[in-house]
């Protein structure tokens, strides 16, 4: 049974609007014709392929019993969509050398433009790290990470969770239930495990290009993630021993 993705509450199959809140509801054609899962949303989709498993608290995967660490959850989400824009041709990720502290010269990760890429068939976060990309011939990674995470924060990691967590929301594979308290109103994303299970093939296959991709070029992947991991800890305003409790 679908779910209405502002309520929350069940919907008949063939339902175009919600019979509690009268929310215009994403119909199967629709879902068919919209774009297909982008790859920071099959990491979220499928963290248990991707991160390892919590200890404590931890992003709790979305039709699975299992918790992972959403630092790392956040970090392969990024990784993907540099991997993902590099194999489509639109960048190039690479490492070069960097001035730093003294004039100590540095290894570091860049990434620059190699296409113009179409406006339409892109997922939300690569559209995203491609346009800051764009804005410089070559820029480097830990750059590009920190604008596109944007301010400080406790937890920089759930920013970008939460992004991708709202665009499947859009896309109608996450519905919202929203109740409200005397104290709080809590928020509670319910997955659409029947959807989410047809993109378990792809969640595969882009795991398998990750794991190629490190295994062909190791310098270049480490660099980028050890880059990515250093911008997110840079924009956090302090540190904490446990990530929120993602349900």
């Amino acid at each position: 049974m679908p779910y209405c993705p502002k309520c929350g509450k069940e919907t008949p199959e063939d339902a175009v609007f919600c019979p509690s809140c009268g929310t215009k509801l994403i119909t199967k054609q629709e879902v068919a014709t919209s774009e297909t899962i982008f790859p920071s949303g099959l990491v979220y989709l499928f963290g248990d392929l991707f991160a390892p498993r919590a200890k404590l608290g931890g992003f709790q995967v979305p039709c699975a019993n299992e918790k992972v660490k959403h630092t790392k959850l956040a970090t392969v989400m990024l990784v993907a969509t540099f991997l993902s824009l590099s194999k489509d041709d639109l960048i190039n990720v690479f490492l070069g050398e960097k001035r730093g502290f003294l004039g100590r010269r540095t290894i570091d990760a860049y990434v620059s433009v190699k296409a113009d890429f179409p406006h339409k068939g892109l997922g939300y976060l690569k559209r995203e790290v491609y346009a800051e990309i764009k804005r410089n011939e070559a820029s480097l990674v830990y750059d590009v990470v920190r604008s596109i995470i944007g301010s400080d924060s406790y937890d920089p990691w759930a920013a970008i969770i939460s992004r991708v967590e709202d665009k499947l929301v859009k896309q109608g594979i996450l519905a919202k239930s929203v109740k409200k308290g005397r104290l709080r109103t809590r928020v509670k994303l319910i997955p659409n495990c029947q959807e989410i299970a047809k993109y378990r093939e792809a969640a595969l296959k882009l795991k398998s290009t990750i794991d190629g991709w490190r295994l062909k070029e190791p310098e270049v992947y480490k660099k980028l993630e050890d880059r990515i991991a250093s911008a997110f800890n840079s924009r956090q305003i302090r540190e904490t021993d446990i990530g929120p409790e993602y349900w």
